[in-house]
C-alpha cells in the first residue's frame, strides 16, 4: 500500500505491531510503502450455557462457576507474539519496531522479547487503536 506523503516518515524498515488481547497485526513500513506481514487472533474461550454451572451444597441452587482464568491465553499471545517479532526481525533484516497497544500489554511483550531484539522498539503508543484504520493508528504513531 502507498502512504500518503504525511506519514512518509519511516527511513529504515520498520515493524509496526499493532495488537490489543486478542489480535495483532505486522506491518512493514518503509519510506512510502506500507505492507502487512501477518497477523494473529487468540479468541477467549467461549463456553456454552451449561458448561461451568454448579451446584452449592453449602448454600442450595446452582449458580455459574467462575469466569475462566484469561492468563494463560494471554500468556500464550504475547508468547506468539514474541515468536513472530523475532523471525520478522530476522528474517528481514528490521532494526526498528514500534508498538500500538495498551501499556500492560507492551510491557509483557518486551519483557518476554529476546535481548538482542529489545533494542530494536524504537517507539511505543500506549492506546488500543485495534479498530481503527492502519493509516489513522500510523498517523497516531507519528504525532506520539
Amino acid at each position: 500500500m502507498q502512504l500518503p506523503k504525511h506519514l512518509q516518515h519511516f527511513s529504515e524498515p520498520t515493524l509496526i505491531v499493532l495488537a490489543d488481547h486478542v489480535h495483532a497485526q505486522f506491518w512493514l513500513v518503509h519510506l512510502e510503502t506500507l505492507e502487512e506481514l501477518d497477523q494473529l487472533v487468540t479468541p477467549h474461550e467461549q463456553k456454552s450455557d451449561r458448561e461451568g454451572a454448579f451446584v452449592n451444597g453449602d448454600h442450595g441452587g446452582s449458580r455459574s462457576g467462575t469466569e475462566p482464568n484469561d492468563d494463560e491465553r494471554l500468556h500464550h499471545f504475547v508468547h506468539l507474539m514474541k515468536e513472530k517479532i523475532e523471525t520478522l526481525c530476522r528474517t528481514k533484516n528490521i532494526k526498528r519496531i514500534d508498538t500500538i497497544m495498551r501499556p500492560d500489554l507492551a510491557h509483557a511483550l518486551r519483557a518476554k522479547l529476546a535481548h538482542d531484539i529489545t533494542p530494536f522498539i524504537h517507539k511505543e503508543l500506549g492506546v488500543d487503536l485495534m479498530k481503527e484504520h492502519i493509516l489513522e493508528s500510523l498517523d497516531r504513531l507519528l504525532r506520539g
